[in-house]
């Protein structure tokens, strides 16, 4: 239902609404607070029923390993913003029939350090044994982008778990 068709329900049902301005901001604020609260009841009776993926593949040598999650071919894919940033895990598929998977580490803090050239040669010194090449062992989300650390080394397929929270109604 659309915010325009909730605040249409309102109005059936409530005699006194004016349909100003103001009345239409609370009830759509009271009502995504309400979403909030549910989502909440939701993850605390069934922790990770919101928890959705999004797979993707690395590309062999690429420097930076940065990769652009939120977009697909130019399409706007169904991750939204909000939920990319609340990323729960990142992991590699080894098989996916066998359900079998590498978690990959999330870093949570950037420090500035002279990398001698790419800016995000940074994230090598972050976890030990990232140096060159190899499988991606950590990784870190920047805005609709994401980060891994080492370099890959061949194409590996990544899922990138998030929580999937569902957007305010608007008018």
């Amino acid at each position: 239902m659309t915010g325009t068709g909730a605040i249409a329900r309102v109005g059936d049902r409530i005699i006194e609404y004016r349909a100003t301005a103001g009345e239409k901001t609370r009830i759509l604020g009271h009502l995504n607070a309400e979403r909030e609260q549910i989502e909440g009841d939701i993850e605390s009776v069934e922790p990770g029923y919101l928890l959705k993926y999004k797979d993707f593949s690395t590309v062999a040598d690429r420097s930076p390993n940065l990769y652009t999650i939120r977009t697909v071919g130019g399409v706007t894919a169904d991750i939204e913003a909000n939920d990319f940033n609340k990323s729960a895990y990142l992991e590699r598929v080894l098989d996916n029939d066998a359900g079998r998977f590498e978690r990959v580490g999330r870093l949570q803090h950037i420090h500035e350090k002279d990398s001698g050239g790419n800016p995000y040669d940074f994230l090598a010194y972050m976890i030990p044994g990232t140096t060159g090449t190899g499988p991606p062992r950590g990784y870190y989300p920047m805005d609709n982008r994401i980060l891994l650390t080492p370099i890959s080394d061949a194409v590996y397929t990544m899922r990138l778990w998030y929580i999937k929270h569902y957007a305010d109604m608007k008018p």
